[in-house]
């Protein structure tokens, strides 16, 4: 028997081929084509589906944003320049607003640190809740940051940090963008390793 699955079917006038996004915890997303029937879409959606389960069963069960943080405690220096608190003391409904607003003015900082290290120029960096990825950089060099980054160990901050940076210079994942990424980061495959095992954690984790 099949585990029970949120999946929500939506057509999109852009899509030019059948695609299912994981949205966490249980829940995914299947866009597909105005040319192509619902019907064909669930048949994609059925031949995936131990793709699918695989994505779910790697979900620690019942951890919450707290709990991690509980888990965690010095996983991350709470304070950015003068500001400083004690997470633990929030109420649920604004962990994730003082996490963000950390997030805010924390990250920006230190990528425009690295670029000036690296002799990278960026114009904008936007802090943004991705559900499926830890950072982009856009044709026209704005660099897209996800928020939970502050949840990961520094290291692994840095190395997506570098990543991001290194698509200012290569802007696909040629060999030139991961020997310019390994150049920059020594530890570059041990940290993409951690970064795929501790990421299933953060994306999916729940506030409560």
């Amino acid at each position: 028997m099949k585990p029970a699955l949120n999946i929500e079917y939506k057509r999109n006038r852009q899509s030019r081929s059948i695609r299912i996004s994981h949205r966490g915890q249980s829940n995914f997303l299947v866009t597909y084509p105005y040319y192509v029937s619902r019907k064909k879409a669930e048949a994609f959606v059925n031949q995936k589906w131990p793709w699918m389960e695989r994505i779910v069963d790697t979900i620690e069960p019942g951890l919450t944003l707290r709990s991690y943080l509980h888990q965690n405690p010095n996983i991350y220096p709470w304070h950015v320049g003068q500001k400083s608190l004690d997470l633990f003391e929030i109420e649920a409904p604004g962990l994730i607003d003082e996490l963000k607003g950390l997030a805010r003015e924390s990250l920006p900082f230190r990528i425009k640190a690295l670029s000036k290290e690296k002799e990278i120029e960026i114009t904008q960096v936007q802090i943004r809740d991705q559900r499926t990825r830890w950072g982009s950089c856009s044709s026209s060099g704005t660099l897209s940051l996800n928020w939970r980054l502050i949840l990961m160990p520094f290291a692994l901050q840095n190395h997506i940090l570098l990543h991001e940076l290194a698509h200012k210079v290569e802007l696909n994942h040629s060999d030139a963008f991961w020997g310019l990424l390994s150049n920059w980061d020594p530890d570059c495959q041990e940290n993409r390793k951690a970064i795929r095992t501790i990421g299933k954690t953060l994306i999916h984790l729940t506030l409560e």
